[in-house]
C-alpha cells in the first residue's frame, strides 16, 4: 500500500478521498492532522478507526462530532475505556 504521510497528504490534498482516508488504519494519524482537516472527514468511519491516537482529550475535543452509537465509538476496541470516559 501507499506509505501515507503528512507530506503526501499535503501534496495531494485536492485529490484525497477523505471518506476512504477516515477508515484507513495504515495512515500515521496525529491529533494535529485531525485538527487541521476536521471538516473533511467522515466522522462515522473515523469513530470506528482503531488507529487514531485515542485519548480522553481527543474524545472530549470532538465530543459533538463523533458517532457514539454502535456504528462508531461504542464498537471501537481501541478506545481508552474507563469509568471517567463513560460518565
Amino acid at each position: 500500500g501507499i506509505p501515507w504521510t503528512k507530506e503526501l497528504t499535503d501534496k495531494y490534498f485536492n485529490r484525497l478521498d477523505f471518506w476512504f482516508l477516515s477508515g484507513n488504519t495504515g495512515f500515521k494519524w496525529t491529533e494535529l492532522f485531525i485538527e487541521q482537516n476536521e471538516n473533511e472527514f467522515d466522522w462515522e468511519a473515523l469513530s470506528r478507526n482503531p488507529s487514531l491516537p485515542w485519548s480522553e482529550g481527543l474524545i472530549e475535543k470532538y465530543e459533538a462530532t463523533w458517532e457514539w452509537g454502535e456504528m462508531g465509538l461504542s464498537s471501537n476496541y481501541s478506545l481508552p475505556w474507563s469509568e471517567q470516559l463513560i460518565t
